[in-house]
């Protein structure tokens, strides 16, 4: 009996004594106005405000004051006979380039036909492109695929012949895209080219073998030379 009234003695001893304090003391607690009886000036408004997603815009200005209040935007251009759809910082792995540039060198995108973010976009008309975006492309390396095998055979005859290549491609990596109000307008027609006729030389500063060459053409078809 003496050891366990001892025991609980002990537990009781041992707890924490624990002092009651109000909990308006530890906390910050802003009394308005109807929390002494008063009324407030100015009613609360039951309905939420309008997200931005809801605004429309009725000019191609306010279009890209509100586009460019997004954080992230993206662009759907064209890379040569391809069209894209890319983001910032992002790579792309295109087939090798026609002209082969060097590493580093930088490409600049001038076939955007739309530019958005989450909750607006801007599109060019069927047939058109879009002006005042800015996006370019910096050249990462030049690599090549994995090697493919073609078997390739004719029929009845028994021929057979393995045909090995390895695709040759080239990484780039998006960069910033900026969209510029004073120069957008969807509507703008693409530039056409126009090709002009090279200017034909005297006859007589042709060389011997093409003066004859012009003159039985000239006797054979009725042309007459310049």
């Amino acid at each position: 009996m003496f050891s366990l009234a001892r025991r609980s003695l002990l537990r009781q001893s041992a707890a924490p004594l624990v002092v009651g304090t109000p909990a308006r003391s530890f906390q910050n607690v802003n009394h308005g106005p109807s929390d002494y009886g008063l009324e407030s000036s100015q009613p609360r408004s039951l309905v939420p405000p309008a997200p931005s997603h809801h605004i429309q815009p009725t000019t191609p200005h306010s279009a890209v004051t509100l586009l460019n209040s997004q954080p992230e935007k993206y662009i759907v251009a064209k890379v040569y006979a391809q069209k894209y759809l890319l983001h910032p910082t992002e790579i792309l792995t295109v087939p090798r380039l026609e002209t082969t540039p060097e590493l580093g060198s930088v490409i600049k995108l001038t076939r955007v036909f739309e530019v958005g973010s989450r909750d607006f976009a801007l599109k060019a008309t069927e047939g058109n492109r879009l002006t005042g975006v800015e996006c370019s492309l910096t050249v990462l390396e030049h690599t090549t695929g994995p090697m493919e095998t073609v078997l390739k055979t004719k029929r009845r005859k028994g021929y057979k012949k393995e045909v090995r290549s390895k695709q040759r491609f080239t990484r780039l990596r998006v960069g910033d895209i900026k969209v510029l109000s004073e120069q957008m307008d969807p509507d703008e027609q693409p530039k056409e080219r126009t090709l002009q006729r090279p200017v034909s030389k005297p006859f007589d500063q042709y060389s011997p073998f093409d003066q004859s060459i012009r003159g039985k053409l000239a006797r054979q078809y009725g042309i007459v030379g310049e």
